[in-house]
């Protein structure tokens, strides 16, 4: 990655001291948790892969979850990181969701009713936490993430790509390929609707799956809480972001814990299919608004993932 100036080192003391204070804003007033690069040993497939030379495999897309609310003022944090990932080499390779709570005395205009759900399956300790491809431990953001340098109209802020990057390698969750193929197609309206899911697979997986279904909604402006010197607040104090705009927002979930779909049902002779109805969600803009399938294994981990704007079809990614 081009190598760019840094900040003054008083730039750099302030972001680093700013950052040991809004890491994580605790999801429990009297829990602290400390941060650490999650790095797993990969699991391994539900079944080995067959030859490559012989049979078409289908795009994976690796599923990201943040853990927020407008009122928690280090979110922003996880958020800037989020979106900068869409101008790096993953881009077409995730699908993020930001999962909304409330913070404290603030009440979160995105929290789902069954956000309980969520959270006694993820069990949160503080805000923000991101969830790679459901691991049930959150991803550390660590200080050397966020980069800079000093210009006349003051501080501006970007990812580290190497350091950014480096860190999710480490979680070997990015692929090229998948033995699942993920369709969607969906007729929805702003209040209630249906989504139809259907699976193929390379070979005969013959294990239960879950699926999950999320509509996701972008731009939507509201305030948003933020301590930190991201997003032009450079007062070296928190306050309001009148103006925010909220992207990937989860705004209705099936099953946060996923559907099940019998080991007889995942096998490369059946095509699996279902309908999922939606209904009792409020939209701002269909035209920004997309559904997300996510495919778990029996333990819950998302095997693969799929996302296709709202009352459009989106057939199999073959990758050959």
């Amino acid at each position: 990655m081009k190598k760019r100036n840094l900040f003054k080192f008083a730039m750099l003391f302030a972001l680093f001291t700013a950052f040991l204070t809004f890491t994580s804003c605790s999801s429990d007033d009297n829990t602290k948790e400390k941060d650490e690069i999650i790095d797993p040993k990969p699991d391994p497939d539900p079944t080995p892969n067959p030859d490559p030379k012989e049979t078409n495999f289908f795009k994976h897309k690796t599923l990201v979850e943040d853990y927020t609310s407008v009122g928690c003022p280090a979110c922003p944090y996880a958020a800037f990181i989020l979106d900068e990932l869409q101008t790096t080499s993953i881009k077409d390779k995730i699908i993020t969701v930001t999962v909304h709570d409330d913070y404290g005395s603030t009440k979160d205009p995105y929290r789902l009713k069954n956000i309980n759900d969520y959270v006694k399956l993820m069990k949160p300790k503080f805000l923000p936490s991101i969830y790679w491809v459901r691991d049930s431990k959150a991803w550390a953001l660590q200080n050397n993430f966020i980069d800079g340098e000093d210009t006349s109209n003051g501080p501006r802020y970007f990812i580290n790509q190497d350091a950014v990057l480096g860190a999710i390698e480490k979680l070997n969750i990015i692929k090229e390929k998948s033995n699942i193929g993920i369709k969607i197609e969906s007729q929805l309206t702003k209040t209630a609707g249906e989504v139809k899911v259907s699976l193929q697979f390379t070979n005969d997986i013959n294990e239960e799956l879950k699926y999950v279904v999320y509509l996701i909604e972008d731009d939507l402006k509201y305030k948003q809480a933020n301590s930190t010197p991201l997003y032009g607040n450079n007062t070296g104090k928190g306050r309001w972001e009148n103006n925010f705009m909220h992207q990937h927002v989860l705004r209705a979930a099936n099953n946060f814990a996923g559907i099940k779909v019998a080991a007889n049902e995942t096998i490369k002779a059946k095509e699996f299919k279902t309908t999922v109805a939606l209904e009792n969600y409020t939209l701002d803009n269909l035209e920004k608004t997309s559904v997300v399938v996510v495919i778990l294994d029996k333990n819950g981990k998302a095997l693969n993932a799929q996302i296709a704007k709202a009352n459009t079809t989106q057939d199999y990614e073959i990758v050959k």
